[in-house]
């Protein structure tokens, strides 16, 4: 007869070393993990529902507990963010990227402090141009250069020919011509017009021709000044074509001519006088002179300008006019001295500037109306020449409608002739 295995399954078996169910059942992994979800020990027992218990790693949880720490990062960063002070990116290198292959062009030339103007007094004109621009020269071109302007763009993957993209103008010298000679044949001559059409037209308030090359994407511009021909060219290399004409139009638009300059001598033989360590002085020759107190430094000499009559006086000042004696601290309180002299009207008419003469500290005074006669004259302070005392040169008109702009020409070559 076989055994009763359903029998024998409820019956516990004792082991050998332990003959105590009791004991078997200690030892066993199911009571002593009883939390150990589906597991059963046979031949010890069945574990009850009460030491069944869930397992708290369940997916529910573990989501709940990523999610709640997600929120608390996030909330602690903002809270950080806004308490920390913000710090600027200095010293920080940008990510370079790939520059665009056309770069936005710069601003059309605007007034004001963006712009600047350049004088050449040697050929006599001048033109406003912004500031971005580059002032230079051109020793490949085949005309003598008096002025480039040139702006290259700062995108350099973008080329069209041998140059950067952008524009450029370029001003020749003032070129003579010969007498009878049109602008056309003058051009057609130096082979700088083949076959193109000419346009006539008017630039800088003179006759002036225009063509576009038909070889080069350049144009080019002739003036006849009256005192010879000015050429310019201009090239733009770039795909903003547009907005660079204009701005070439605009700058060729602020071109002037520049007076002749004055004779620096006035149309006056001058001649040089020296009075010991005191003056060494330039003199019209045909003034009179006044020199008895040349042994103090005072010379006085007077003439004609231009139909007016004025006297000059070279002194060294005892300072016995000033509110407190003695010379001077310096050369400013010196002056401002003399302009507080004035009355507040006179005074606001007065014009100051800093200057040198022979390395000396001087301020020149013009337009100064002498206290008590009313009288209009121009100064000059200058500041313990060759180690002596501080000396003063005025000027003053005696005869004549006043003319102050002619009375300050005058002056100004009796200062540059101080040696």
């Amino acid at each position: 007869m076989e055994p009763n295995t359903a029998a024998n399954e409820d019956v516990p078996t004792v082991s050998p070393l332990n003959s105590s169910p009791i004991n078997s059942v200690k030892n066993s992994p199911a009571y002593k993990s009883p939390n150990l979800v589906g597991y059963t020990a046979l031949g010890h027992g069945t574990i009850t529902k009460a030491k069944l218990e869930k397992s708290p790693f369940t997916p529910k949880n573990i989501f709940a507990v990523v999610l709640l720490f997600s929120l608390a990062l996030t909330f602690f960063s903002f809270i950080i963010s806004k308490a920390l002070p913000k710090k600027e990116n200095i010293g920080v290198s940008p990510v370079a990227t790939k520059p665009a292959a056309v770069s936005s062009p710069a601003e059309p030339p605007v007034t004001g402090a963006r712009l600047a103007t350049y004088n050449n007094l040697e050929n006599r004109f001048s033109i406003t141009h912004p500031s971005y621009v580059t002032e230079g020269g051109s020793p490949d071109d085949p005309l003598p250069i008096a002025l480039e302007l040139r702006y290259v763009e700062p995108a350099v993957e973008f080329k069209i020919g041998e140059e950067k993209p952008g524009w450029y103008i370029r001003i020749s010298k003032r070129i003579e011509a010969k007498s009878g000679t049109t602008l056309k044949e003058f051009a057609l001559e130096r082979k700088l017009l083949t076959t193109e059409p000419v346009t006539e037209l008017n630039l800088a308030g003179v006759a002036a021709i225009n063509w576009r090359s038909a070889v080069f994407p350049q144009n080019y511009y002739l003036l006849d000044t009256g005192e010879g021909i000015f050429f310019i060219k201009s090239s733009i290399k770039s795909q903003n074509e547009e907005l660079y004409q204009k701005s070439i139009d605009e700058i060729l638009g602020t071109l002037k001519f520049l007076a002749r300059p004055v004779d620096p001598n006035l149309g006056i033989v001058w001649t040089r006088h020296k009075y010991g360590d005191s003056w060494d002085i330039d003199i019209p020759e045909s003034w009179q002179i006044r020199d008895e107190g040349a042994s103090g430094g005072l010379v006085s000499v007077a003439g004609d300008y231009l139909g007016n009559t004025y006297q000059v006086a070279f002194s060294y000042p005892d300072f016995t006019d000033q509110p407190n004696s003695g010379l001077p601290d310096s050369l400013s309180g010196w002056v401002l001295g003399d302009l507080n002299k004035l009355s507040a009207d006179t005074r606001a008419q007065a014009k100051t500037r800093e200057l040198k003469v022979l390395q000396t500290q001087a301020q020149e005074v013009l337009n100064y109306f002498q206290p008590g006669s009313g009288e209009l004259t121009h100064r000059l302070y200058v500041w313990k020449r060759n180690g002596r005392n501080p000396s003063r040169v005025v000027i003053n008109q005696t005869s004549g409608e006043l003319d102050s702009q002619k009375m300050q020409n005058l002056f100004e070559r009796f200062v540059s002739g101080i040696h």
